[in-house]
């Protein structure tokens, strides 16, 4: 399992790609998998979700992970995360984890609106 920690700026698009190899090195065969990720206040947070990954397999061995900018326009701080594939068998692998440094924005839509140029 890779630990990464995500640096995702409040109020941004991201995405995320991981790379799925077997053990020999070779490309990992998705085939059949699904993935699933999410954002957590702690590792052991059964509380709500702060963020849902939306997830999407690309063959043969790629999982993409995306937050939209509504999503992590709500982070500010630090959080955890984890990202899982399941196979068609049932099969739960975890790829990886870590936490999620969230850094406030500073720039912000409603402030732009009312802006007057000089």
């Amino acid at each position: 399992m890779l630990n990464e920690d995500l640096e995702i700026y409040q109020g941004d698009d991201y995405v995320i790609t991981v790379t799925v190899r077997n053990a020999d090195t070779t490309p990992a065969n998705l085939a059949g998998y699904t993935a699933k990720a999410q954002v957590r206040r702690t590792p052991a947070d059964s509380g709500p979700v702060v963020a849902e990954f939306a997830t999407a397999i690309q063959q043969p061995n790629l999982v993409v992970l995306t937050l939209t900018n509504a999503q992590t326009l709500a982070m500010a701080g630090t959080y955890f995360w984890d990202v899982q594939i399941k196979s068609s068998a049932g099969a739960i692998t975890t790829l990886a984890r870590g936490r999620v440094l969230a850094p406030q924005e500073i720039t912000r839509e409603a402030a732009l609106a009312g802006m007057v140029a000089v």
